[in-house]
């Protein structure tokens, strides 16, 4: 998962980073995930935002599709706003609301959007107009299957094979305001940290609910806020987290007091 420039600063791995195709195409450098540069004028419901993308003959390629939700979240940028991605590279990209490609596991006339106004990953009815960016390369509908994760119940960690994170396989009872968050998981010993927004968001696994994660990997899931590592440049003294109630993105006041789970 790429992160931003405040984030790697902060101790994350995978500076995020672009490659202009200079054909209206960007790749990520770091996913190799290749995104369509402009998006089109026209909003689309969702299943005519599904259906738009393979249409589509583009750059030499004839194989896009609409990004899964984690696809689309990895190109959001969390230290820009208006629209929080780099701009650079996906320039003129509206403020808007984009599809996923991914349904809401509870209530089947919604899908998962990802706001590009300030990267909030939320869902809504599928009959709704939001904009398409379309994506090719990877998996068509990447989860959390249960073979991704390997866990040591001696160590209680958990190994992520696709993102190479290791993660905490529990969380603590007590519940953190932000500050005390980082604090706690930087004292848990060399390279342990609080995750940032964009890899605490690999854990959602939509096809749960209350918690929306895998939990025969982890064993204490509270489905509730957790803090992410990110703060807010939309809002000042807020930072970022994620429900595992439903698996929402956003942000909150920094003393708010949630979940922490720890990564290395």
């Amino acid at each position: 998962m790429p992160n931003s420039q405040a984030d790697v600063t902060a101790g994350a791995p995978n500076l995020a980073g672009y490659t202009d195709n200079q054909d209206g195409t960007v790749t990520d450098n770091v996913t190799g995930l290749m995104w369509q540069q402009a998006v089109p004028t026209t909003k689309y419901a969702w299943a005519d935002a599904v259906a738009y993308c393979p249409t589509q003959t583009f750059a030499g390629h004839n194989d896009w599709r609409l990004p899964s939700r984690i696809q689309l979240a990895s190109i959001v940028d969390a230290g820009q706003a208006n629209p929080s991605i780099n701009k650079t590279y996906f320039p003129s990209t509206p403020t808007d609301a984009f599809w996923s490609s991914t349904p809401v596991a509870t209530a089947s006339s919604w899908a998962w959007y990802v706001s590009f106004a300030d990267g909030i990953a939320g869902n809504g009815e599928a009959a709704n107009l939001d904009r398409v960016r379309c994506v090719r390369g990877g998996a068509a509908a990447p989860s959390a299957p249960p073979e991704r994760y390997v866990t040591d119940d001696a160590s209680g960690t958990v190994d992520d094979s696709k993102t190479k994170l290791t993660w905490k396989q529990t969380v603590p009872a007590t519940k953190y305001a932000w500050a005390d968050a980082k604090t706690f998981c930087a004292g848990l010993g060399t390279g342990w940290r609080l995750p940032t927004i964009k890899e605490l968001q690999t854990l959602v696994d939509g096809s749960q609910f209350a918690p929306s994660i895998y939990q025969g990997a982890f064993l204490s899931a509270p489905g509730d806020n957790h803090w992410s590592s990110t703060p807010s440049v939309s809002a000042p003294s807020s930072a970022w987290a994620v429900d595992f109630g439903v698996g929402f993105a956003a942000y909150s006041d920094a003393t708010s007091t949630y979940h922490v789970r720890c990564v290395h």
